[in-house]
């Protein structure tokens, strides 16, 4: 879990309503209870920090040891889940705070998990902005900073620890699927805007065939291993890129196409970004045609990728999710699929 899926809750006026120092039978404010609950019930971390004390008192120890009982009886009583019961919080005229909302508009703010994709990454939202813990959230933010000035990329606030935060952007998901040609025609935008980025790596093509490598072998396949053949003799260079450039990575919104989730730490290039985006309708299922279409289309664009070779780095993305995907049998169906579709083309060439 992650540290920053905590809310931080104030109690007196906040989660209860106290007339005349009445603590005891302190109102409760069942909306904000009942959401809170429900982000417990989902994995939030839930933790009350209370001032309670701070005139009355002379210390934090002596107002947890006053009111702390009295407190926890009344979270008991009124079915509050919670985390920690803290009395670190100071009284003050104002708390300044970055992510402070006041408790009606905490109410009515949708927050809510985001698909994470193979990488199992923390990722949630409020429909304002969006948080994602990764352990490459500074690579990440660096990535997005040299390339949101060539590409559209949602505007990133801040990173704290592995916690990347950035504008939420509304999504089409449907928008490949009635709007193939504008959509392919962006994402060949997007492509052609990458090159105009000199960047240099030590990673080489070698590097990516061992993870792929690292991939088959758990699995210990044969069509797998036909597919490891094929990419030996390949011959790429690294070129700056998105390194996960797949459709579950790509925000439509009024025509305009937004890249999210960059891995920039692996070896990458056009032919590799090419190779993931295919792959990745493939593995959601895209039909047919939209997969051939997209196929035919990258190729037009990109004359000097030789097909095999793409479809060969299409087999090997495919066999990348091998490990993570629930249905094995239909990712080995995939591989044979492209196999096939390398040999029969193999036989049109000859």
């Amino acid at each position: 879990m992650s540290l920053h899926k905590r809310i931080v809750l104030d109690f007196d006026d906040t989660l209860a309503f106290t007339s005349d120092r009445d603590w005891a039978n302190a109102k409760p404010n069942t909306e904000l209870i009942e959401k809170c609950n429900k982000l417990y019930a989902s994995g939030w971390i839930i933790d009350i920090f209370t001032a309670r004390g701070s005139i009355s008192c002379r210390s934090r120890v002596e107002a947890s040891n006053k009111y702390g009982p009295q407190i926890e009886e009344w979270l008991k009583k009124h079915n509050v889940k919670y985390h920690a019961l803290s009395f670190d919080k100071p009284l003050a005229a104002y708390y300044v705070d970055d992510k402070g909302i006041l408790p009606e508009d905490f109410i009515k703010t949708d927050i809510r998990d985001l698909e994470g994709g193979l990488s199992g990454s923390d990722i949630y939202t409020d429909g304002k902005v969006v948080h994602k813990t990764a352990r490459n959230a500074h690579e990440a933010a660096r990535w997005f900073k040299a390339t949101g000035t060539i590409v559209n990329t949602p505007t990133i606030h801040r990173v704290v620890g592995d916690t990347l935060t950035m504008d939420y952007i509304e999504n089409d998901p449907d928008y490949f699927i009635h709007s193939s040609y504008k959509a392919l025609a962006m994402i060949q935008e997007a492509l052609d805007a990458f090159s105009n980025i000199n960047e240099t790596k030590f990673l080489t093509f070698d590097d990516y065939i061992a993870r792929i490598v690292g991939h088959a072998q758990l699995a210990n396949l044969g069509p797998f291993n036909d597919v490891i053949e094929k990419l030996a003799p390949i011959e790429l260079s690294y070129g700056y890129c998105h390194g996960d450039f797949g459709v579950k990575n790509m925000l439509f919104n009024e025509d305009k196409l937004f890249l999210i989730d960059p891995i920039p730490n692996v070896f990458g290039c056009r032919e590799l970004d090419i190779a993931k985006f295919i792959a990745s309708l493939i593995i959601n299922r895209y039909t047919p045609r939209e997969q051939d279409l997209a196929i035919n289309t990258l190729l037009a664009y990109n004359d000097h990728i030789n097909k095999n070779e793409l479809l060969t780095l299409v087999a090997a993305e495919v066999i990348r999710v091998y490990k993570y995907h629930h249905d094995k049998d239909f990712i080995i169906q995939c591989v044979n699929d492209l196999l096939g579709m390398i040999e029969e083309e193999n036989r049109y060439v000859s």
